[in-house]
């Protein structure tokens, strides 16, 4: 490559300029001003433009003169991206996770190009956490930065890649923040100002029965396999039967917020009695959410029946991330309820073949939460004299033969 001002009969300010133009083109010319910086103009750089260039001058009655000077030519780099190990390899940024609490995380950034190489750090704030430059290919350069087993001090790390190779262009950055996955460290079952939460009772003295009936109506939802952790013994709400009642699960210390789900002797409630939110960290109800927040609450409201009694609430907290390490609460409904009468008929002969003398038995069964008390007997609206504490009344003879057949049929028992 060849750049030419010939100076002869004039002067070297208004010389002729002459370049190669299949080497350089417009690109090159020589700059020659009086009391200016002379020298060759190179515009538009490119790779190829750089190696040693030589000045060479020419006098008519003085030796020539060379001058020799290197050009290199720097290329930041280009595309710089960060991978996670926790996210199959693809392209992260911003925050990134949640990753499980004791995970190994691995972080990789990479960068394409560069003249000369780039050197890679990883950064947290102004301090180094690593500073391995690895070469992966002629064109891509990485740094892996390996996080072991994630804890609550690695929570919202911004961590920052950066990539550079010259002191005069800004550095290639990336930066990321590292959220964490943590699971529930505390459920409790609380309840609404109608309720009464009673002492725990041992498991043993329960008499749940996962056969009855239930008046809150079941739905299906996928839950995992593991066995959570559970309170022991538990605990006894009571209710009213036919009154509307609410129950409010509370789970702390799950990140993100736990997804609570309600259980009545195993099988799931139907999500139509279910209202959820989440709490900066307040209590019952109180505050606004928050992505930073470790509170869930979820409300359920349902009509409880005397079939309900002794049925097994289950609140069940679980970090979408880590479904093995749910945690559960347990509580026991003591549903109050007006006694239930049943009125049966105990004799050798049907009722139809009863005579003036026979004698049978009437058996008043009674169902109430608190129990009933004593049994009072009454014919056609006549109360008897005394009140009995047993729910059986023996008929010696029967009399008045020609009564109504349904005369016998009226008898009821009250509780008293």
């Amino acid at each position: 490559m060849t750049i030419n001002v010939d100076a002869r009969g004039s002067s070297v300010y208004n010389g002729y300029h002459w370049s190669d133009a299949d080497q350089l083109g417009d690109r090159a010319h020589v700059k020659l001003s009086p009391g200016g910086n002379n020298g060759m103009v190179l515009a538009r750089l490119v790779v190829e433009d750089a190696g040693q260039y030589r000045c060479r001058v020419d006098f008519r009655a003085s030796p020539t003169r060379n001058m020799r000077i290197n050009l290199t030519i720097i290329v930041p780099p280009r595309h710089l991206l960060i991978t996670s190990s926790w996210d199959e390899g693809r392209v992260v940024e911003g925050n990134i996770g949640p990753y499980p609490q004791g995970a190994d995380l691995t972080l990789t950034c990479q960068v394409t190009g560069g003249i000369p190489r780039p050197q890679m750090q990883w950064l947290q704030g102004d301090r180094i956490l690593d500073n391995t430059t690895e070469v992966q290919t002629d064109q891509v350069t990485r740094n892996s930065l390996r996080l072991p087993r994630l804890s609550r001090n690695d929570l919202l790390r911004k961590l920052t890649c950066l990539a550079q190779n010259n002191n005069i262009s800004e550095p290639l950055t990336g930066a990321v923040v590292v959220d964490i996955a943590f699971p529930p460290s505390s459920v409790k079952i609380w309840a609404k100002s109608n309720f009464m939460r009673a002492d725990k009772i041992p498991e043993r003295m329960l008499t749940t029965s996962s056969t009855s009936s239930s008046s809150i109506q079941s739905s299906s939802f996928s839950v995992s396999s593991a066995k959570p952790k559970s309170s022991l013994p538990h605990e006894v709400v009571t209710v009213i039967a036919e009154e509307e009642a609410t129950l409010v699960c509370e789970s702390t210390g799950g990140r993100p917020q736990a997804r609570l789900h309600w259980m009545m002797n195993g099988q799931a409630v139907s999500e139509d009695l279910v209202t959820s939110n989440f709490l900066p960290g307040n209590r019952r109800g109180e505050g606004r959410a928050s992505s930073s927040s470790t509170v869930s609450v979820s409300s359920l409201k349902f009509v409880p029946s005397f079939a309900d009694h002794s049925a097994l609430v289950n609140c069940r907290a679980e970090t979408p991330r880590l479904p093995n390490e749910a945690l559960e609460e347990q509580v026991v409904l003591n549903v109050l309820y007006r006694p239930v009468l049943s009125l049966s008929f105990e004799s050798t002969l049907s009722s139809d073949d009863l005579t003036e003398g026979d004698e049978f038995v009437l058996s008043c069964s009674v169902h109430a939460n608190p129990p009933a008390g004593d049994v009072q007997w009454a014919r056609e609206a006549r109360w008897t004299a005394s009140v009995e504490h047993n729910s059986k009344r023996t008929v010696p003879e029967l009399r008045d033969v020609n009564a109504h057949p349904r005369a016998f049929r009226v008898t009821y028992c009250p509780p008293g």
